[in-house]
C-alpha cells in the first residue's frame, strides 16, 4: 500500500499514529495525516485525474450565445508550432466576434492572416484603431497559447453583468492527446502575483477598463495606477515591453477584478516567466527591486518617502533567555527604519528575568511596560500599541529569532502602502520547516495554517500558489504581525474577548474595511512556537472565534480556492464537491 511506502514501513507509520495521537489526540493526528499524505502525494496525476472525473462537472455548451468577445493575441513570439491550433480553436467559438494578432512593427504577417475574422496589426496602429472603434464587446486577452473551455463563458457573461471590469481564472496544461495535468489554482484576485506572466496567461476584460489603459498610454501623463513605466518615451518601447506592461498595468489599474474559480484555459504552451531576458521586468517597475537570482517571485516595494519609526512589541511572561536572543537577532542588523522595542511584562515572577528587563531599560534597549493580568493576547498588545511612538506597529512573539537581515524594511514597506492592513512573514520552525506561510480561514471550522510543517526546498508540483510566494492572504498569525497605526486606528482595536485568536479576528475586520493582508516569505524568521503557553485552544475559545467569524459574515476564505480540500493544510483537490465557484 502506497500509504506504507511514504511512511517509510508499516512499523514507521503505526508509531507516528501513536506519538501524533498522544500528542494532540485523535481528530487533530488525523487531520495532521490528511495533510502529510497531501504532501506526499501531490506530485501523483491519478489525484488531479480523479479531480477531473469526479468533481469537475464541466456543464454543457450552450448551443447558443448572446454575448459576443474580442479576442486580442498578443505573444512573446509568433514561431511557435502551436499557433496555427490556437487560431483554428478560436475560430470555432460562437462567442468570438473578432481576433485581433498584435504584431511588433515590420513582422512578416502570420499566414493565417487572410481569415475574415482575423487582424493583424501592430500595436500602436492598434491602439489608435481601438479606441476609436465602435465595438461594445468585451476583451479576451491571451498572451500565452491555450484552449478555452467554452462552456465557462456564460459565468464570465454573468460576472461582467455584477459590473465586474477584470477577471481571471485557473488554468492547466493540456498534451495533444486531451491528457491536462499541471493545474495551477488560485486565491482570490491577488495583487501581489500580477508581476509574473504564469499567474494569467489569460484575462477576460471590461471594454471601458481597456480603452482607458490605451488611452492612459496613449497620454504624456502616465497613471499612477500604472506600476511599469519606460525611461523611453511609451513610443521607444519595445513589443516585449509593451506586451508586459499592457498585462500588469491593466491588473493593476482594474477597480473590480475578480478571479473564476474554474479551469477555464489549457495552456498548450509554457508561458513566459518574470525571470526571463524576454520580460522588461527589473528596468521598468515603479519603485525598488530587491529581487535576486535565488528569488521565487519579484521583490518589489515602494519605498516610504519618510523611513518610519516601527514600534516592535514583544509580550512575556518569564523565560527571559527566549527574550534575549530574541532582541539579539534584532538588534545585530542595522536598517533604513528606526524603531523602539516595547517589552510587555505579564506578570513575570522569574528574579532574573526581572532584573534583565530592568537594566536593559536602563540602558534604553527596550521600553518595559507592567501588565498585572491575566494573560490575554488581544488586551496585551492593545496596551503595548496604545504606548507605541512609532506610526508602524509590529507585533512579535518573544519565541522568534530574526533571519531575512532587512526584515524590518522590508514589512514596513508593505505595511505603509496604500490600502493594505495587516503584513506577516514565513515562519519556520528550527528544523526548517514551515509553521506560517498564511492562515486559510474555513481549516477545522475555524483558521488554520496552509503548508504547517512542510519543508521550504525542494518544491515543485504546487497545485496552489507556492509559500514561497509573496500573495494576499485573508490573515496573518500574530507571532509575527505589522499594521501601520494609522490601520489599527481606522480597523479598531483587538478583540478582548478572545485571549488568543484576536489576530485572525483583526485581519479579517481589515479585509472587510477594505484593506489587503499580505504574506511575504522574502522576510523570514525561526519560531519556537507556543514555548511559553500550551498548544491548541480551548472550548471557549473556540466557540468565542467561530461567533465572531460568523459576525463577520466569512463563509469561505476568497484567498484560498474552493476547489481545495479544508481538511489539508498542504492544499490538495476537494473529494467531494463543496461549494460553487466562488468568484473573489
Amino acid at each position: 500500500m502506497w500509504i506504507l511506502r511514504d511512511f517509510d514501513g508499516a512499523l514507521k507509520f503505526v508509531e507516528w499514529l501513536i506519538v501524533k495521537t498522544l500528542d494532540m489526540g485523535f481528530f487533530p493526528m488525523l487531520g495532521e495525516l490528511i495533510s502529510k499524505v497531501a504532501f506526499l502525494r501531490k506530485s501523483d496525476h491519478e489525484l488531479y485525474q480523479n479531480w477531473i472525473d469526479n468533481i469537475e462537472d464541466i456543464p454543457s455548451v450552450a448551443s447558443k450565445l448572446d454575448v459576443k468577445y474580442d479576442l486580442i493575441l498578443m505573444l512573446d513570439s509568433f514561431e511557435s508550432a502551436n499557433l496555427k491550433r490556437f487560431i483554428e480553436s478560436a475560430l470555432k467559438m460562437m462567442w468570438l466576434d473578432t481576433l485581433t494578432v498584435i504584431v511588433p512593427e515590420d513582422s512578416r504577417q502570420p499566414e493565417f492572416a487572410n481569415d475574415e475574422k482575423i487582424t493583424c496589426i501592430d500595436f500602436d496602429s492598434f491602439r489608435s484603431k481601438y479606441i476609436d472603434s465602435e465595438s461594445k464587446n468585451n476583451i479576451f486577452f491571451v498572451h500565452t497559447l491555450g484552449l478555452i473551455e467554452s462552456a465557462w463563458i456564460p459565468e464570465i457573461d454573468a460576472l461582467f453583468e455584477r459590473d465586474v471590469d477584470l477577471i481571471l481564472s485557473d488554468h492547466d496544461s493540456i498534451r495533444d492527446d486531451g491528457f491536462r495535468y499541471g493545474p495551477v489554482l488560485k486565491p482570490g484576485f491577488s495583487r501581489e502575483l500580477i508581476y509574473d506572466p504564469v499567474y494569467a496567461p489569460c484575462l477576460f476584460i471590461d471594454k471601458n477598463l481597456f480603452c482607458e489603459y490605451l488611452e492612459s498610454s496613449n497620454s504624456a501623463i502616465e497613471s499612477s495606477e500604472h506600476l511599469f513605466i519606460s525611461e523611453q518615451s511609451y513610443q521607444g518601447q519595445s513589443y516585449k515591453e509593451k506586451a508586459y506592461h499592457l498585462m500588469v498595468n491593466i491588473l493593476s489599474s482594474a477597480k473590480t477584478p475578480r478571479h473564476l474559480g474554474r479551469i477555464l484555459f489549457h495552456l498548450i504552451e509554457r508561458p513566459p516567466s518574470w525571470r526571463e531576458p524576454s520580460t522588461p521586468f527589473v528596468e521598468t517597475y515603479r519603485g525598488f527591486n530587491l529581487s535576486t537570482h535565488l528569488s521565487n517571485f519579484p521583490e518589489v516595494y515602494k519605498e516610504p518617502s519618510v523611513p518610519p519609526l516601527i514600534s516592535i512589541i514583544v509580550p512575556i511572561r518569564d523565560n527571559i533567555n527566549l527574550l534575549i536572543d530574541c532582541v539579539r537577532s534584532i538588534r545585530k542588523h542595522s536598517y533604513k527604519s528606526r524603531y523602539e522595542i516595547i517589552v510587555l511584562d505579564n506578570q513575570s515572577k522569574d528574579p532574573q528575568t526581572i532584573n534583565w528587563l530592568k537594566k536593559s531599560e536602563e540602558a534604553g534597549l527596550i521600553t518595559c511596560i507592567k501588565c498585572d493580568f491575566a494573560f490575554n493576547w488581544s488586551k496585551l498588545n492593545n496596551v503595548g500599541i496604545e504606548s507605541a511612538n512609532g506610526n508602524v506597529m509590529l507585533l512579535l512573539n518573544n519565541d522568534t529569532l530574526v533571519i531575512t537581515p532587512d526584515w524590518l524594511d522590508r514589512l514596513a514597506a508593505l505595511a505603509l502602502e496604500e490600502n493594505v492592513g495587516v503584513v506577516g512573514p514565513l515562519l519556520l520552525y528550527p528544523d526548517g520547516c514551515i509553521q506560517h506561510a498564511g492562515v486559510v480561514v474555513g481549516y477545522g471550522g475555524f483558521a488554520d495554517h496552509v503548508y504547517l510543517g512542510e519543508p521550504v526546498s525542494n518544491r515543485k508540483d504546487e497545485s496552489f500558489i507556492s509559500p514561497l510566494v509573496r500573495r494576499d492572504v485573508s490573515a496573518c498569525t500574530g507571532a509575527c504581525q505589522v499594521f501601520t497605526k494609522k490601520t489599527y486606528q481606522e480597523i479598531g482595536p483587538f478583540n478582548e474577548r478572545l485571549l488568543i485568536t484576536g489576530d485572525i479576528e483583526f485581519c479579517i475586520r481589515a479585509l472587510n474595511k477594505g484593506f489587503r493582508n499580505i504574506y511575504d516569505p522574502s522576510v523570514s524568521l525561526y519560531h519556537l512556537e507556543s514555548t511559553t503557553r500550551k498548544k491548541g485552544l480551548g472550548k471557549e475559545e473556540k466557540l468565542e472565534l467561530k461567533s465572531c467569524l460568523g459576525e463577520l459574515t466569512v463563509l469561505d476564505d476568497m484567498y484560498f480556492n474552493h476547489n481545495l480540500s479544508r481538511s489539508s493544510r498542504s492544499p490538495m483537490f476537494a473529494l467531494l464537491k463543496q461549494l460553487d465557484a466562488k468568484a473573489g
